[in-house]
């Protein structure tokens, strides 16, 4: 049947079914019966006499509506199912409120500044000599095996070439004070230096907790004429200072200690490693110097019969240079 609504005069069709029921008008919002005798409410805003209730929650007219549509849809055929009636689209929702009760966003964290060199090499240290050799002895254990294995390769890579030498000396009557003789010691020194670089690093991977191989034994050869640069620098540097009352050669060789752990682990140039190495030594440069005094003595007693006692003495003076490197520069 046809309905028109008795206040805006939409109209629309629906079904029989619904004759003698209210509805509500999908456009004025009016309430009125369908069929026989319509009685009609008005709009809220329109009632004079009674006082204007609450305005209706749009999502309670719709679950009304959807209700009704339910009902009907469950009573009739599928074959006289009635034209949908002229709905009024559903009011936007309003974003205002959303936008007022939003927290704001917290600001990203600062971030944590790193500390310059400056800051981690001239802090204070505190430690005891019995300390870092007890703490060396602990850390020994483990990485004898990769210790000695690139203990065997520096001394073996320098045995063959003083047996290159004699042989040429022997052999081909070469003089030992010739070029070539000449030439071969300063390539057996620099390749010594460029493994006791490597060795001091195994020794601050083991004390900072990393892996140790005996193929890091290695680790300097990819530097290394900045490792030999770093070496001629010292030395000269060194031999300026014996020259000088000797006490500022003695003290120069302990404030280097540290300079190819420094280019090796965080990349620095020779003279920058060389000033590091320096400048965090300098504080506490009288127990450095009785440190490597001891363990001096210590791998002379342990060599002594027939030199058995290194096979320990040796890996912990070689984790003692990465024990000192990590309390001197604060490593973890």
């Amino acid at each position: 049947m046809k309905i028109e609504c008795p206040h805006c005069g939409v109209r629309g069709t629906l079904d029989d079914a619904y004759a003698g029921r209210k509805i509500r008008c999908p456009k004025c919002k009016t309430l009125f019966q369908v069929g026989g005798q319509q009685e009609v409410t008005p709009p809220i805003g329109e009632q004079d006499s009674v006082p204007p209730p609450m305005p209706p929650d749009p999502e309670t007219v719709q679950e009304v509506t959807e209700q009704t549509a339910a009902e009907a849809e469950s009573t009739t055929p599928a074959a006289e199912k009635p034209e949908a009636v002229e709905e009024a689209a559903p009011p936007e929702p309003d974003t205002t409120q959303v936008k007022q009760d939003e927290v704001p966003p917290m600001p990203p964290p600062k971030a944590r500044p790193h500390a310059t060199r400056e800051q981690t090499y001239g802090s204070d240290v505190r430690f005891t000599v019995g300390g870092l050799i007890s703490r060396a002895w602990e850390l020994t254990n483990g990485v004898k095996g990769p210790l000695l294995g690139g203990l065997a390769v520096m001394y073996g890579v320098s045995m063959v070439i003083v047996g290159v030498i004699t042989f040429l000396i022997m052999a081909l009557n070469i003089d030992e004070n010739g070029i070539l003789a000449n030439l071969l010691n300063i390539v057996n020194s620099a390749l010594s230096m460029i493994f006791t670089a490597g060795l001091m690093y195994m020794g601050v991977l083991r004390a900072t907790g990393r892996q140790v191989i005996w193929k890091d034994v290695f680790a300097g050869f990819p530097i290394s004429g900045q490792i030999i640069v770093a070496s001629l620098l010292q030395m000269i540097l060194v031999m300026i200072g014996f020259a000088l009352l000797i006490l500022p050669g003695i003290y120069l060789m302990v404030g280097y200690l540290m300079t190819f752990p420094l280019m090796l682990d965080r990349s620095m140039t020779p003279w920058q490693a060389m000033e590091a190495s320096r400048k965090a030594i300098h504080k506490v440069w009288w127990k450095i110097f009785g440190l490597y005094l001891i363990v001096m003595l210590i791998l002379c007693i342990s060599a002594i019969p027939f030199g058995i006692g290194l096979i320990w003495t040796a890996p912990m003076s070689i984790v003692l240079c990465g024990v000192v490197y990590t309390m001197l520069f604060k490593e973890n």
